[in-house]
C-alpha cells in the first residue's frame, strides 16, 4: 500500500505510576493496523515515536482509526472498547501527534475526541486510582489497605514496614478500581490494618505484633471521575487514618489492641548522672488494665527506643490517664516516682506529636504536647544488679541466666518467640549467658532459625554483628558482669572466616576471651572482676569442633538433655549426647526449656506454661537433684521467656549463688526483674506526729464549724469563716493525696465526713442566708458545698449557687473569683491566671506580707479551678526564695508558699527541707505551749491569731506528705535546733 503521508505518534503517561506495557494500534480505513509496543513507561514519561501512514488529498478513502491498551504494575490490564476515529490532516505529515493517558482516559493533542478504557477482566471498571501510603509515626508500620466498590469484590494491598516519616513509591502503589460516570452503581469502601514495628508490653506479650484496624467498618470515601489515574495517599499517625482522595478526605480513628481509639508514642530521656540500666514506664487509661513496658541500657543524657500507650479521645473519653515510673541505674540505686499512678491526661495533639518524660533524681517530668505535668522521684534504695554474683570469684563459683535463643525475641519482631525482651534488656535484666544460633545467608552471618518462613513481617534476619553491637554497649556501661556466648554454629566451613569479621565489625573481637589461648585447664577460671582487668569480658565457646577462632563448648561444659526430657524428673538430669557427665568440668549448664514446634504453636499457652516451667520452686528442686546426683550445682540455668515469671529465674540465681560462694544473699522481693536489696519508706515524714499537728481540730471540731446563730448580727459567712479554711484545707489535702492507705489519708477521709453532715445539718440555715439582705456576702459560704459535692455528696445549695454563677463577678477578691469558678463560671479561672502573673511581677519590687498572700491564695485557688495547669515549675524557684525569706518570720504565710511550693511541682531540695522542718519545729512548740498553758488543750487553739495559723500548719505539712513524701530524718537535734528560729507568738498574726 503506497501513503501520501506520514506522521509520528507518541503517547504520554499522565498518570503518577509506571504503565507496564502500552501498546498504541493505528488503522487507516480498513487497511492493516499497525501497532508498537513500549514496556515500562514511568510516571510524565513519554514513549518514543510510532510511525504511522497515512493519505490526504483527493485519493483519500478512509479515515484514521485508534486504540490503546496497557497493563498495570498490579498485572490489571486496560482496553479500548471500541475505536476512536481521530483523523490525520495534510498539516499532521511530518509531525508528532501524542496521546495522552490519564488514568483510564485516552485524549490526543490533534482532536478533540476522547475515549475511556475499561478494565479488560470483569466487571470492566472503567476507572482506576492508584493510592500511596503515608507514615507520620516514628516507629515503622506494615499496613494492609483493601478497598472494595460497590458490593464487588475485595482488593487489598499490603506494604511491607515503611520507615518513619516516609511515603512509599509509585511502584508500590495499590491500584483501585471503580466506575464512573452513568454506570456508576454504588461508593467506595475502605478498611486499614497496621502493625507497628515496637515490642507489646511486658505483661501482654500474647498480643506480640497483634494488628488493629480502623474503628469504622467499611469506612466511605467515594472516588470521582477527577480521581481517575490520580495518585492518592492515605496517612496514619496515632488518631488514626486519613485517606486523602483529591475528590475530598475522609478520616476514622483506630480501634487498637485493647480496643481503644487513640495511640501515643513515648521515649523516656535520662537526666541521670548515670546510665539507666532499666527503666520501666506504666501507663492506665481510667480504671482500665495497667499495662507496663521496659526498655534497657539508657546513657546519660540519651532517649530510650519508642513506647506505645493506648487511650481514647472524644465523646467516648470516660477517664484520665495515670503514670508510673520505675528507674535501675547501673549503679544499683532505684527510683520511682513519688505519687502512685501520677495523673496527666492525654489529648489528640499527644497522639499527633510524640512525646519526651524525662527522669532525673529529683523529678519525672511528662512533657506532653497537650500540657506538661510533673511528679517528684523517690530514692528508693538499692538493688542487686548482678543477680548475687561475686566479681572477686571466680568464673566457676557463679551462677548465670541463660537465654536460649536469646535473639528469638518480641523486639526483634519475632511471633514464633522464645524470650521477650531485646538483648539489650535481657542483659540489663540479669540474663548475660547467650545461647546463638549462627546461620550464613545473604552474604553475612546471621541470628536466626533455620526456616525462614517462621519469621514474622518485622524480621529481618539480625546480623550476628549487630547483637555484638548491643553486648558492647553493655561491657562497657559497667564492669561487673562478662557477658558469655555459645554458638549453635550452622555455618559451612567455607564462610567460617565471616564469624570472626562479625567481631571485628562490631570491634568486640578484642574483648573476646578464649579459654583454650588462657589455658583454663592449667590457670583456672578467672574471676569475673578478672575478666575486666584482662579488657576480656566477652567469654565465647562454640558447638562446632571445627572452629579456627573459639573454643570448644564440649572440652570446657557438660549440660543435661534439652526439650521436654529437661523438664521431666526422669530424664532431666541426663547427659546429652555431645557432654560428658555433669561433674565432669567446672562448668554445668542446665537446660530448662520445652521442645519447639511451630505445629500446634500458641504463644499464650506457651507463656503460661513458662510461668509453671521457670517457677522458683521448681528450678531449685532440679538444682538440688543436680547436687544430690552429680555433688555439684549448675552455674547455668538455661530458658525460654526466662523473665516469666518476674521473680522465677532471679530466685534461682540468687540461690545458686549462694551455694556456690557458701554464704547468705538476703532480698526483699523481686520487682520489675530486679532484686531488691533495700527499700526506703517513703509514707511517713512525721512518723506519727501528723495526729498530734491534727489532734486539736477533732477536738475542737464542733467549735470551728459552728452552728449559725440566727440572732447574731451581720452576715452569716462571719460566723462560718473558721469552717471556710479548714473546708478549703481538707479539700485541697484530699485532691492532692496519692492512693494508699496513710495517717494524712485516715484522718482525711474521716474528717470528710464529720464535714459533710456539718453542711447539711447548716444547709437550711445558709438557704436562707442566700435569700437575705447580705446575700451576696453570705455567698461565700457555698465555697464548701462546691468542694464537697465532689466527694459524692449532693446539695440543693449548689444548685442555687450554679443559678447564679454567670451574673458573678469575676473583678473581686479572691474568694469570689474561687467561688465563680467552682460554681461554673467559666470566665474566673482565666482572671485569677491573669491576676497571678501580675501578683508575680509584682513581687519583684514588692515583698510586703499581704502581696505574698495574694501570691498563695491565687495558686491554691487555681489548683482547684485548673488542676492541669499545675504543676509549674518555672514559679518553684520565686517560692523557695520566698520560703527562705518569709518562714522565719511568719510560720502562717510559710506555710501556705510551703504547700505552693509542692502544688506546683518543686522539688524536695534544701529550701524545702529546711521549710519543712522549721514548720514542724512550730508546730511542736505551739502543741507544748498549749498543753503547759491550758491542761485541758480545750482552749488554746480558739485564740483569733491562732486558728487561720493552726490550719494553714497542717496544710504545709499535710501537703507535705502528701506530695513530696519522706525528706526529713527525725534527728532531735534538727528539730531542736530549727526550733530556735520560732517567731514569738504575735509574729503568726497575719
Amino acid at each position: 500500500m503506497v501513503y501520501t503521508n506520514t506522521a509520528y505518534a507518541v503517547v504520554k503517561n499522565n498518570t503518577g505510576i509506571t504503565l507496564k506495557s502500552l501498546t498504541l494500534h493505528h488503522q487507516y480505513s480498513s487497511d492493516g493496523p499497525s501497532s508498537t509496543t513500549w514496556s515500562l513507561v514511568g510516571p510524565g514519561a513519554t514513549t518514543t515515536p510510532m510511525t504511522v501512514y497515512y493519505n490526504t488529498g483527493f485519493i483519500r478513502t478512509g479515515q484514521d482509526y485508534w486504540w490503546v491498551e496497557y497493563t498495570l504494575p498490579d498485572g490489571s490490564e486496560w482496553v479500548s472498547p471500541q475505536h476512536l476515529k481521530a483523523t490525520l490532516k495534510k498539516e499532521n505529515d511530518g509531525k508528532r501527534v501524542t496521546w495522552i493517558i490519564t488514568g483510564s482516559m485516552l485524549t490526543g493533542s490533534f482532536t478533540e475526541d476522547g475515549m475511556q478504557l475499561t478494565m479488560s477482566a470483569e466487571p470492566k471498571y472503567n476507572a482506576w486510582a492508584a493510592v500511596a501510603f503515608r507514615n507520620d509515626l516514628p516507629v515503622a508500620v506494615s499496613a494492609t489497605l483493601e478497598h472494595q466498590y460497590s458490593s464487588d469484590q475485595v482488593y487489598d494491598h499490603r506494604w511491607s514496614p515503611v520507615p518513619p516519616d516516609s511515603t512509599t513509591g509509585a511502584d508500590q502503589a495499590f491500584i483501585v478500581y471503580f466506575n464512573t460516570g452513568m454506570i456508576r452503581t454504588g461508593l467506595d469502601y475502605w478498611n486499614l490494618s497496621i502493625q507497628l514495628d515496637i515490642p507489646p508490653y511486658d505483661n501482654a506479650p500474647a498480643e506480640a505484633f497483634a494488628p488493629f484496624t480502623n474503628a469504622s467498618r467499611n469506612t466511605r470515601c467515594t472516588l470521582q471521575g477527577s480521581d481517575n489515574g490520580k495518585t492518592h495517599t492515605v496517612i496514619v499517625d496515632g488518631r488514626g487514618m486519613i485517606l486523602n482522595i483529591a475528590s475530598g478526605w475522609v478520616m476514622d480513628q483506630w480501634r487498637t489492641w485493647n480496643g481503644y481509639n487513640t495511640l501515643a508514642l513515648i521515649q523516656i530521656r535520662n537526666d541521670f548522672a548515670s546510665t539507666i540500666s532499666t527503666v520501666v514506664l506504666t501507663h492506665r487509661y481510667s480504671d482500665d488494665t495497667t499495662w507496663r513496658q521496659t526498655r534497657a541500657l539508657i546513657p546519660a543524657g540519651g532517649h530510650s527506643p519508642w513506647m506505645v500507650v493506648e487511650y481514647n479521645i472524644g465523646y467516648i473519653r470516660t477517664g484520665l490517664d495515670y503514670w508510673n515510673v520505675w528507674v535501675y541505674l547501673e549503679n544499683g540505686e532505684w527510683y520511682q516516682n513519688h505519687r502512685a499512678d501520677k495523673e496527666c491526661m492525654l489529648g489528640t495533639e499527644d497522639a499527633v506529636t510524640p512525646s519526651t518524660f524525662s527522669v532525673s533524681t529529683d523529678k519525672f517530668r511528662l512533657d506532653l504536647a497537650s500540657g506538661s505535668c510533673q511528679d517528684s522521684m523517690d530514692d528508693k534504695g538499692r538493688f542487686a544488679p548482678a543477680g548475687g554474683r561475686d566479681a572477686n570469684k571466680p568464673y566457676n563459683e557463679n551462677a548465670f541466666i541463660g537465654s536460649h535463643n536469646a535473639y528469638a525475641n518480641f523486639a526483634n519482631g519475632f511471633w514464633y518467640a522464645q524470650q521477650t525482651g531485646s538483648i539489650e534488656t535481657q542483659l540489663a535484666l540479669g540474663a548475660t549467658t547467650l545461647l546463638l544460633d549462627i546461620w550464613y545467608y545473604d552474604g553475612d552471618i546471621y541470628l536466626k532459625h533455620e526456616d525462614i518462613g517462621l519469621l514474622q513481617p518485622f524480621v529481618s534476619n539480625q546480623p550476628l554483628s549487630a547483637a555484638l553491637a548491643a553486648i558492647r554497649g553493655y561491657l562497657t556501661m559497667q564492669s561487673r558482669d562478662p557477658v558469655t556466648i555459645i554458638f549453635e554454629d550452622h555455618v559451612d566451613e567455607e564462610y567460617q572466616n565471616l564469624i570472626k569479621q562479625a567481631f571485628l565489625t562490631s570491634d568486640t573481637w578484642g574483648m573476646v576471651f578464649n579459654p583454650n589461648t588462657y589455658d583454663v585447664d592449667q590457670n583456672g577460671w578467672p574471676t569475673l572482676a578478672g575478666f575486666f582487668e584482662m579488657q576480656q569480658p566477652l567469654i565465647v565457646m562454640t558447638s562446632n569442633q571445627q572452629s579456627p577462632d573459639f573454643a570448644y563448648q564440649w572440652a570446657y561444659m557438660s549440660e543435661n538433655v534439652y526439650g521436654d526430657a529437661s523438664l521431666d524428673p526422669a530424664t532431666w538430669l541426663n547427659p546429652r549426647c555431645e557432654s560428658q557427665p555433669l561433674n565432669q568440668f567446672a562448668l554445668c549448664a542446665l537446660n530448662h526449656f520445652t521442645t519447639w514446634t511451630v505445629s500446634g504453636f500458641t504463644l499464650s499457652a506457651w507463656i503460661d506454661r513458662s510461668s509453671t516451667d521457670n517457677a522458683t520452686t521448681l528450678l531449685t528442686t532440679m538444682t538440688d537433684a543436680c547436687h544430690n546426683r552429680w555433688k555439684r550445682y549448675p552455674n547455668y540455668i538455661n530458658a525460654d521467656f526466662w523473665e516469666v515469671p518476674p521473680d522465677g529465674l532471679i530466685d534461682t540465681m540468687f540461690y545458686l549463688n549462694q551455694k556456690l560462694q557458701n554464704i547468705t544473699l538476703p532480698i526483699i522481693r523481686v520487682e520489675n526483674g530486679r532484686a531488691i536489696l533495700e527499700e526506703t519508706d517513703h509514707s511517713r515524714l512525721l512518723r506519727g506526729d501528723w495526729d498530734r499537728a491534727t489532734r486539736w481540730i477533732d477536738r475542737h471540731l464542733d467549735r470551728i464549724c459552728v452552728r449559725p446563730d440566727p440572732d447574731q448580727h451581720g452576715p452569716i459567712a462571719h460566723q462560718l469563716v473558721d469552717m471556710v479554711n479548714l473546708s478549703l484545707i481538707v479539700s485541697t489535702l484530699h485532691a492532692a493525696l496519692p492512693s494508699g492507705e496513710t495517717v494524712v489519708q485516715d484522718w482525711l477521709q474521716r474528717t470528710v465526713r464529720e464535714l459533710a453532715r456539718y453542711l447539711l445539718d447548716i444547709e437550711p440555715a445558709v438557704l436562707r442566708a442566700l435569700d437575705g439582705g447580705a446575700a451576696a456576702f453570705d455567698e461565700l459560704c457555698c465555697i464548701p458545698y462546691l468542694l464537697f459535692e465532689r466527694s459524692g455528696t449532693t446539695f440543693e445549695v449548689t444548685d442555687v449557687v450554679r443559678a447564679r454563677a454567670r451574673d458573678m463577678s469575676v473583678s473581686g477578691d479572691h474568694d469570689r473569683i474561687l467561688l465563680a469558678g467552682l460554681a461554673g463560671n467559666s470566665d474566673a479561672a482565666p482572671q485569677l491566671t491573669h491576676r497571678l502573673v501580675g501578683t508575680r511581677a509584682d513581687l519583684v519590687e514588692d515583698r510586703r506580707t499581704s502581696r505574698i498572700y495574694d501570691l498563695t491564695h491565687e495558686i491554691l485557688y487555681r489548683f482547684h479551678l485548673e488542676p492541669r495547669l499545675i504543676p509549674e515549675p518555672s514559679i518553684t524557684g520565686e517560692l523557695e526564695s520566698l520560703l527562705d525569706e518569709v518562714l522565719p518570720v511568719n510560720a502562717d504565710l510559710g506555710a501556705e508558699l510551703l504547700a505552693c511550693h509542692w502544688l506546683t511541682g518543686g522539688p524536695v531540695s534544701p529550701a524545702a527541707r529546711t521549710a519543712v522542718e522549721r514548720l514542724k519545729a512550730v508546730n511542736e512548740a505551739l502543741q507544748a505551749r498549749c498543753e503547759t498553758d491550758h491542761k485541758d488543750g480545750r482552749h488554746c487553739p480558739l485564740f483569733k491569731d491562732q486558728i487561720h495559723n493552726r490550719l494553714t500548719m497542717v496544710l504545709g505539712l499535710g501537703m507535705t506528705l502528701a506530695v513530696a513524701g519522706e525528706v526529713l530524718d527525725t534527728s532531735s537535734d534538727r528539730t531542736t535546733e530549727a526550733a530556735r528560729h520560732i517567731p514569738a507568738s504575735n509574729d503568726l498574726a497575719r
